[in-house]
């Protein structure tokens, strides 16, 4: 399938999706905890959308007191953890940010004038520089898949990059403390 822009609210519906199946996670830590004798609350969380830009936010603190946070939308700030950065003349389309307990996971959608292998070569090198391990490495008609994870913790990272009109589009999931 080649690469479309998503935009508008399809955008942010891929975003909601993504994002709720990480609090829905969380939410079954959530559960857990309150099915123990010990744990007193009931989750409590909110959403919102910011009329003029689209921005979508949600919070959820569960029973034990962890809150977990998410925005989405094309005015997140696209900050990686680090080591990641995208390839030189990139344009992120859309950002979105968990956050959990000093964990975090962002997933970026990006177009870049360099060519698909160009964009994965990109990532393989920064991810052998940083000490990470490829844990998927698919290349395929449509586009390629990379997949990989830090020798020595918590930190992993997905890349999906495919052909577009001019050069090539994708989406970057880093994540990094969150087990």
């Amino acid at each position: 399938m080649p690469f479309t822009r998503r935009t508008g609210m399809g955008q942010q519906s891929l975003s909601i999706i993504a994002a709720c199946l990480l609090l829905t996670a969380c939410g079954a830590a959530s559960e857990r905890a309150a099915s123990e004798p010990d744990a007193a609350a009931e989750p409590i969380g909110s959403y919102s959308v910011d009329p003029e830009t689209g921005e979508v936010s949600a919070t959820l603190t569960d029973a034990a007191g962890a809150t977990t946070t998410m925005r989405a939308g094309s005015s997140v700030d696209p900050v990686l953890p680090p080591p990641f950065v995208l390839p030189p003349d990139s344009k992120v389309t859309s950002v979105t940010r968990v956050e959990r307990q000093g964990g975090q996971l962002v997933v970026l959608q990006f177009e870049c004038s360099l060519a698909p292998e160009a964009v994965a070569e990109f990532f393989r090198d920064l991810a052998s520089a940083q000490d990470f391990r490829l844990t998927a490495d698919i290349p395929g008609k449509q586009g390629i898949v990379i997949a990989g994870e830090h020798t020595g913790g918590e930190n992993t990272f997905s890349l999906r990059v495919e052909p577009a009109e001019v050069g090539s589009g994708g989406e970057l999931t880093v994540t990094a403390g969150l087990g």
